[in-house]
């Protein structure tokens, strides 16, 4: 009779551990509603943002068969404004491109030969004291200088520049 009723106790206690943790779990796990709730409240960035603007603004003041050039940004303005690269350099990698200057003349030579409408490019790029080449810097801001003008409706992480 002793073994039984060890045997006994043993599941009670077992059960009541079991109806209590689960009676706990609703103040440790957030319900589905709470979590669709957060997800719609989150903001997105400010650049994203930014991004999605410029994008827009792309998409309304071009044609489709026009294209752009996004520099050293990742390639989300050119799907948002449903809009093609000037050249395969759509998207630039981080690399020195003084130490390769095939790639650096093919970058100049598409620029030349296929100018893209928009030239989109961050601030902090285009600011910079004294750029070089070592991120094609220089050859696209001389180019931005020499036949582009910024659109003022964007100033807050990057510089939007119409073909003139």
């Amino acid at each position: 009779m002793g073994f039984y009723s060890k045997k006994f106790s043993r599941k009670k206690n077992l059960i009541v551990m079991f109806v209590f943790l689960f009676s706990m779990l609703p103040i440790f796990l957030p319900t589905v509603g709470e979590r669709i709730n957060n997800v719609n409240r989150k903001e997105t960035p400010s650049y994203q943002s930014e991004q999605l603007d410029i994008a827009r603004y792309i998409k309304n003041h071009s044609n489709e068969d026009e294209q752009i050039y996004v520099h050293a940004i990742d390639a989300n303005i050119y799907l948002q404004s449903n809009r093609f690269s000037n050249s395969k350099f759509f998207v630039l990698p981080s690399l020195n491109y003084e130490e390769f200057p095939k790639l650096k003349n093919q970058f100049t030579n598409s620029l030349q030969k296929n100018p893209p409408k928009f030239i989109v490019i961050s601030k902090n790029s285009f600011l910079e004291e004294h750029p070089n080449d070592r991120k094609l810097n220089k050859i696209l801001i001389e180019k931005i200088k020499q036949d582009y003008h910024k659109v003022d409706a964007f100033d807050k992480s990057y510089y939007v520049f119409e073909k003139q």
